[in-house]
C-alpha cells in the first residue's frame, strides 16, 4: 500500500539547556486527520509535552539537557492519515546555540564602618551564567583592594569567589566600585565609611579676644580605638609633643596667642599612619591706648622771661590732654579684670575587670558610705555614624549586668559574652539617674572558642593516628615474617 500522508519538513534552534517548541505537521491525501508516531526520541535533550494543535498539527515541547557532547538533536516521527495505510517517515534537526557570557554579580556590598588603620574583607562570587567563556581583568578603586589575582577566566556555569578589602585612610564616606572589564563587563558599586582613629575638633579654631588683651581657643581631642594611642602634636604654640589617651578618653588643649597681629597657622595632630590638622586664625586687634586711672596734677608754670618774648602760635590739632582722655562714654574708674573660671579636673572610679571564664566576667569597685548599688549601673562602649556621617561614641546601659554590694565593694558580674571578641565597659555612679562618676574604660578580650582553638589539633590528632597505625603495622609484618 501507498503511504496516505507526507511530512512537511521542519527544523528548530535551542539555547543549550533550554526549552524550544517543536512543530510536526504532516499532510494527508485527500484532506483529514493525521495520526502521529515518535519513532526516535531525541539524545541531548527530552520530550516534556505534547499535545494536538489541529488535525494536520502536533506541538512538541523540547527541553535540551544542557550537555556540550554535541550542537545538534534530532526528533524523529512518523505520519499517517487516521486509520489508513503505512506510516510515512519524518524528522526534525534541533540546532543547539550557545548564550554569550554572561556575569552574574551583586549589585553592591556596603561594609560596616571601620577605624582608619583597621581593614574589614567581604566575599561574593561571580558567576558565569552564559554558555560562552569570559576572561578579563578585575579593578578595585581605593580604598578597596582584592585578595588574590586580578585576571579572571571562567568557563560556562563556572564560579568564583573573590574577596575585596575596605581599608581607610582617613574618615568619611567612601564610594567605589569593582569592574569587570572583559566581554561582558560588570560593575559592583562599593560602599563604606571610615572612622577617625582620634577626632582633633573643631577643625578651623578663630582665637577669641580675651580681658587680658591677648587671644585664646580650645581644642578636643576624643580617641575612639578600643586601646591608648600616643597622638604627636607639631605646633608653633607652647604644646606637648605628645599626648597620651585612654579609650573614649577626651582630652582639651587651650591654645593662648599674646600678640595683637593677625593669626593664620596649622598644628598637625598624628598618631601611627592617620594625621589630621586644625587651622587656627585670628584677627588682628585694635588697640586703642590704655585710659589713666587718676588725674594727673598739673606743673607749675615757669617764671616769665625778662624781656617780652611774643609766644609761639600753635599749630592746630588735637591736644595732648585730649589724646590722654578716655571717650565719654568708657569709665574713668579702675576695671578689675574678671577671673577666669577654674575647670576641675575630673575623678574618676577605681575599678577592676576580673575574668572569671571565657564567657564571665566580674567588676568591683570600692563603695563609698551612703552609696547604694541601686545608683551604680554597667555601660558598653559603641562606635555608631551619626546622620553627619560623623563618628559618635555611645555607652549602652548593659541590662544583664548583675549588681551586687559585698562590703565595702560594689560587684557587676557579667555573663554570656560571645568567643574571640573585644568588650569595652564602664562603671557609672549617677544618682537619680544622672551621671556624676565614671570609670576609666575596662577593655576586654574573650578568648576564641574550642572550634578556633582545636582547629588545627584534630589535623594533628589524625596525622598521629596514620603514624601510629603505619608504624605498628611495620613492626606485626616484622614479626609474621618470622613465623
Amino acid at each position: 500500500m501507498h503511504p496516505t500522508a507526507v511530512v512537511e519538513p521542519g527544523a528548530a534552534e535551542v539555547n543549550r539547556g533550554g526549552e524550544v517548541t517543536l512543530t510536526l505537521r504532516g499532510i494527508a491525501r485527500g484532506g483529514g486527520e493525521i495520526e502521529f508516531k515518535l519513532t526516535q526520541r531525541p539524545q541531548h535533550g527530552k520530550i516534556v509535552r505534547t499535545s494536538r494543535a489541529s488535525l494536520d498539527t502536533l506541538s512538541v515541547i523540547y527541553r535540551h539537557s544542557g550537555t556540550r557532547a554535541s550542537d545538534e538533536d534530532r526528533l524523529r516521527f512518523s505520519v499517517r492519515a487516521r486509520g489508513l495505510g503505512p506510516f510515512s517517515p519524518g524528522e526534525i534537526i534541533i540546532k543547539v546555540r550557545d548564550l554569550p557570557g554572561q556575569l552574574l554579580v551583586p549589585d553592591d556590598i556596603d561594609f560596616q564602618p571601620t577605624l582608619v588603620g583597621d581593614t574589614v574583607t567581604e566575599s561574593f562570587v561571580v558567576i558565569n551564567e552564559g554558555g560562552l567563556p569570559v576572561k578579563g581583568l578585575i579593578r578595585a578603586s581605593p580604598p578597596w583592594r582584592l585578595v588574590g589575582g586580578e585576571n579572571y577566566s571562567l568557563p560556562p556555569d563556572g564560579k568564583r569567589k573573590l574577596a575585596v578589602v575596605f581599608e581607610p585612610t582617613s574618615g568619611g564616606r567612601f564610594q567605589g566600585q569593582i569592574f569587570f572589564d572583559g566581554t561582558p563587563t560588570a560593575t559592583v558599586a562599593l560602599k563604606g565609611e571610615g572612622i577617625a582613629p582620634f577626632l582633633a575638633s573643631p577643625a578651623s579654631l578663630e582665637l577669641a579676644p580675651g580681658l587680658d588683651g591677648g587671644r585664646s581657643g580650645i581644642i578636643s581631642l576624643q580617641n575612639n580605638r578600643p586601646e591608648s594611642i600616643v597622638v604627636q602634636i607639631k605646633s608653633d604654640y607652647p604644646l606637648p609633643e605628645e599626648v597620651t589617651l585612654q579609650f573614649g578618653e577626651v582630652r582639651e588643649l587651650e591654645i593662648s596667642d599674646s600678640s595683637i597681629g593677625s593669626v593664620a597657622t596649622t598644628i598637625t595632630f598624628a598618631t601611627g599612619n592617620y594625621s589630621t590638622r586644625v587651622q587656627v586664625t585670628a584677627r588682628e586687634l585694635d588697640t586703642p591706648p590704655p585710659a589713666p586711672t587718676s588725674t594727673p596734677v598739673p606743673s607749675p608754670a615757669p617764671a616769665p622771661l625778662p624781656s617780652p618774648v611774643p609766644a609761639a602760635t600753635p599749630r592746630p590739632g588735637p591736644s595732648p590732654l585730649f589724646l590722654a582722655t578716655p571717650p565719654p562714654e568708657l569709665p574713668t574708674a579702675e576695671i578689675a579684670p574678671e577671673m577666669p573660671e577654674i575647670v576641675p579636673r575630673k575623678k574618676f572610679l577605681q575599678a577592676e575587670l576580673i575574668e572569671e571564664n571565657s564567657s564571665r566576667i566580674r567588676v568591683v569597685w570600692p563603695l563609698a558610705a551612703g552609696n547604694a548599688i541601686q545608683h551604680f549601673q554597667i555601660e558598653q562602649r559603641v562606635v555608631r555614624a551619626d546622620e553627619q556621617g560623623k563618628p559618635r561614641v555611645e555607652w549602652v546601659p548593659v541590662k544583664s549586668a548583675r549588681l551586687q554590694a559585698e562590703g565595702e565593694q560594689g560587684l557587676a558580674i557579667i555573663d554570656g559574652l560571645n568567643a574571640n571578641n573585644r568588650f569595652v565597659f564602664r562603671v557609672v555612679h549617677g544618682p537619680g539617674g544622672m551621671e556624676t562618676l565614671t570609670s576609666l574604660p575596662l577593655t576586654h578580650t574573650t578568648p576564641p572558642g574550642w572550634r578556633e582553638k582545636w582547629r588545627w589539633h584534630w589535623l594533628l590528632f589524625f596525622l598521629a593516628g596514620v603514624l601510629i597505625f603505619f608504624v605498628l603495622r611495620k613492626r606485626w609484618r616484622e614479626r609474621s615474617g618470622g613465623w
